[in-house]
């Protein structure tokens, strides 16, 4: 393995490299790499504003020490630091000194197309409950293999080369793959195969389609299951109810739009498919032990509007 500090230099990231372009299919699959310099996250620091996440990002901070705030929620990050970020999350990254690294940001298709263990990695929290993706700590060996990889991924997409696209999902893949053996040492996932992926499942569904759907019976009938035996698996899997994930699943989109002082309580509750602005707040109240006007006020006062 070659030291680190004799990789050859890494190339100057002076702009955004950005590739919109159609597959095979007619998906639109868009990738692009920044230094982090130039990302989100610094142009949010200077700002002190949340952003609402759009796609999904990997944020590796090779130096640099603060803190991301991510949907109401608080992860302290240094140096050789990976952040992974999923589209419809609030985050605020509050620096203390000079960050360095690369903002690595592409689209659900893209996702797709890398293969299943990049789905997987990026929704691994859903299945513990999580709203916030924990820090993954690089160690040397780690460092010098992402190295490589995210070099191999400037080069490549800077050439434009044939079948760039194809390339990026492979080095991607790569990528996520070192990702997850890490990961799995520091949190442990459920590995019991059937009923593992059922739950795996049941909290991409409920993520996907909570507006929709607000009852256990109907996850159940989609995954081909009774509504006990479902409810039996979750509850063993997470030590929570199925009806209990739907439930915080519309809470917590509830506490993300709440950021915006651009709608009102109604429109929230709209958008969250209540027709009746009184059951709505009803139901955030049941949910979450707060009156929802309160909570919104005490947001707002605390933390800035979102951009």
């Amino acid at each position: 393995m070659m030291p680190l500090n004799q990789y050859p230099k890494q190339p100057t990231l002076t702009s955004v490299f950005s590739n919109p372009s159609p597959s095979k299919k007619g998906l639109v699959l868009s990738f692009e790499i920044r230094t982090l310099e130039d990302s989100s996250m610094c142009l949010l620091t200077k700002r002190s504003q949340y952003l609402t996440q759009d796609c999904y990002e990997i944020f590796w901070i090779k130096k640099g020490s603060g803190q991301f705030r991510i949907d109401m929620q608080t992860q302290q990050i240094g140096n050789d630091i990976i952040v992974l970020l999923s589209p419809g999350q609030h985050f605020r990254f509050e620096s203390l000194d000079k960050v360095e690294g690369y903002s690595i940001r592409f689209s659900q298709e893209f996702l797709c197309l890398s293969g299943r263990e990049c789905s997987e990695l990026f929704h691994s929290t859903k299945v513990m409950c999580g709203t916030i993706f924990p820090a993954i700590y690089l160690d040397l060996l780690l460092q010098e293999e992402i190295n490589l990889i995210v070099l191999n991924m400037i080069r490549e997409y800077s050439s434009y080369l044939k079948s760039r696209n194809e390339a990026l999902q492979s080095l991607l893949k790569m990528l996520v793959i070192h990702l997850s053996r890490k990961f799995d040492y520091s949190i442990p996932l459920l590995t019991s195969s059937a009923n593992g992926e059922l739950l795996k499942k049941f909290m991409l569904m409920v993520d996907q389609n909570f507006i929709e759907k607000k009852m256990v019976n109907d996850y159940a009938s989609d995954l081909f299951v009774s509504p006990n035996y479902l409810s039996s698996v979750i509850k063993k899997g997470t030590g929570y109810s199925a009806s209990y994930h739907i439930q915080q699943r519309i809470i917590l989109e509830a506490k993300r739009l709440a950021l915006d002082p651009g709608i009102n309580m109604k429109e929230i509750g709209y958008k969250l498919g209540y027709e009746d602005v009184a059951h709505f707040s009803k139901f955030f109240k049941i949910n979450d032990g707060v009156n929802f006007t309160s909570f919104r006020k005490k947001l707002l006062t605390t933390y800035d509007c979102v951009v």
